[in-house]
């Protein structure tokens, strides 16, 4: 973590995760209504109210469906999920007292005595639910957590308080993944789309106020089982522009600007009393392809590749709050293998495969990216003219980069995104929506590989770390043939910090309001 200001600074990087949950007694409680507007906590004597501007969290606020795997915020303050990642990166019980892994059965015991906000008691039907909501979404709605799930054949109710949840194949690092998932009222579940837009969680904190694409506003749970929380308000707001949000941290009107980048520190750590903290972040950004024309050809593909210089992209755009990425997750993730070393820069080798792709030059591409990437696509769009490619790039919305009528056109297109969050650092987060047969990629022209896709199974089925790392290298000498996608950096979360609040993120890549204290 760094923390930045006037007076100090802290350099220590940290580098787990950790899902934001508590433990304790459990309890009941009800739904709330509105609550105050985010004006009125400048007023109170007390600090009553927290302030979060976001942008990567909350996306644009058109949507706080718990079950989208994107919209971390307000998900995480409303809901709980079976397990957390403590600060040692070991998986620890939440809704979940116990768990036994037996082949293919994950046997999961649930802590008695916890409520839904509505007063509807946390059992073994809810889990199932959730878990079959999300495997069997309905038309359209496909959850993005579904490809993580996949391996999940049937949720067996066994009591009240104990679910076995049976898997295709032995599936050992299953509980990582339900440390995201939130566990919904099967109830609510059962009346439709109710529940993505009434939140009714056992988090710590209730809905009380959506103002749709604008701001959420919740209150804090009164019977909430375990920790109480700090602030009886939490304000999160959708602020799209990175000026406003440091705007308002300065001022007063916001504690947490999020999503700062390395040209805003100055302006932050400027002011009397603002601070900047850092952490390493959960998000690769990258690069790929619609596969069409020359981007149909393995080996323009892979000269690509060897002409991005991610060392100096990296620091010529974060500084030194990014690192060049060498695997799709960071080192010291589960899975993690040195599979694309900085090394690997070589523009003489990339004209070589320029000149063995067939492909006549000058090669003109399109590339798409947001506002936020741009200056990642300028120092690319610089790189690979040294191998005759052409570069014209056009700035889309955020929501258009992904969107298969912006891909799907005859002429060739490259995208820049940054993504694919992995609060659980495994490389399974990244290799199944990437590479599996329900690859996100394979709509713009992508032909998922079968060896690719047995191996990500042998991948859920090693039982140690060191068998896991063996089969990832196996994955990614595969992948990286392929050159369907360029793992370019890791940019670092950087935050802009109000002084009337005590926040140590503890290697968290997402916020966590139950580390948030008052000064």
């Amino acid at each position: 973590m760094h923390r930045f200001s006037k007076q100090m600074f802290w350099g220590a990087m940290i580098s787990s995760a950790v899902v934001l949950t508590a433990c304790g007694s459990p309890s009941q409680t009800e739904n709330a209504q509105a609550g105050n507007s985010s004006a009125n906590h400048q007023t109170q004597s007390k600090k009553d109210t927290l302030v979060i501007d976001d942008l990567s969290e909350t996306r644009d606020l058109t949507t706080i469906d718990p079950l989208n795997k994107d919209i971390t915020l307000p998900r995480s303050m409303v809901f709980d999920s079976l397990f957390v990642k403590g600060s040692d990166g070991q998986i620890q019980p939440s809704l979940a007292q116990s768990y036994t892994t037996k082949g293919n059965t994950l046997e999961i015991k649930l802590k008695q005595g916890i409520k839904f906000q509505n007063g509807d008691p946390l059992n073994a039907q809810s889990v199932k639910a959730t878990i079959e909501k999300i495997l069997h979404p309905d038309p359209n709605e496909e959850s993005a957590f579904t490809s993580l799930l996949a391996n999940i054949q049937q949720v067996n109710v066994v009591d009240d308080d104990t679910v076995d949840i049976v898997t295709n194949h032995p599936d050992y690092i299953l509980p990582q993944y339900l440390t995201n998932i939130s566990i919904v009222d099967a109830k609510q579940l059962a009346k439709g789309n109710q529940y993505q837009t009434q939140l009714n969680g056992t988090g710590p904190y209730m809905l009380a106020d959506w103002k749709r694409g604008q701001e959420v506003v919740l209150k804090a749970n009164p019977n909430y089982w375990g920790k109480k929380p700090q602030f009886k308000q939490v304000i999160i707001k959708y602020v799209p522009d990175e000026s406003t949000r440091i705007a308002d941290l300065l001022s007063g009107h916001a504690d947490i600007a999020a999503d700062l980048t390395p040209e805003s520190i100055n302006r932050v750590t400027g002011s009397s009393s603002d601070g900047v903290i850092s952490t390493p972040g959960d998000r690769v950004t990258y690069m790929s392809y619609n596969f069409t024309g020359p981007l149909a050809n393995e080996k323009v593909r892979q000269a690509i590749y060897y002409a991005i210089d991610r060392k100096t992209l990296a620091k010529d755009v974060y500084g030194t709050y990014a690192t060049p990425a060498t695997a799709p997750v960071v080192k010291g993730a589960s899975g993690y293998v040195d599979e694309f070393p900085l090394s690997d820069f070589n523009v003489q080798k990339a004209k070589q495969l320029m000149n063995e792709s067939g492909v006549k030059g000058p090669v003109d591409i399109s590339l798409h990216v947001s506002q936020s990437d741009l200056d990642v696509a300028q120092v690319i769009q610089s790189q690979l003219k040294n191998i005759g490619i052409q570069v014209k790039i056009d700035v889309l919305a955020q929501g258009e980069l992904l969107d298969p009528k912006q891909l799907n056109k005859p002429q060739p297109i490259m995208f820049i995104f940054t993504g694919l969050d992995n609060p659980e650092e495994d490389a399974y987060r990244i290799y199944a929506p990437t590479f599996s047969d329900e690859s996100f990629i394979k709509p713009f022209g992508y032909q998922p590989s079968a060896e690719v896709g047995n191996l990500i199974q042998q991948y859920l089925a090693a039982p140690d770390l060191a068998k896991r790392t063996a089969v990832s290298k196996q994955i990614l000498e595969v992948t990286k043939q392929q050159a369907a996608v360029v793992w370019l950096l890791q940019p670092s979360n950087i935050y802009g910090v109000s002084n009337q609040i005590n926040w140590q993120p503890n290697g968290a890549t997402q916020i966590q309001i139950q580390q948030i204290q008052e000064k």
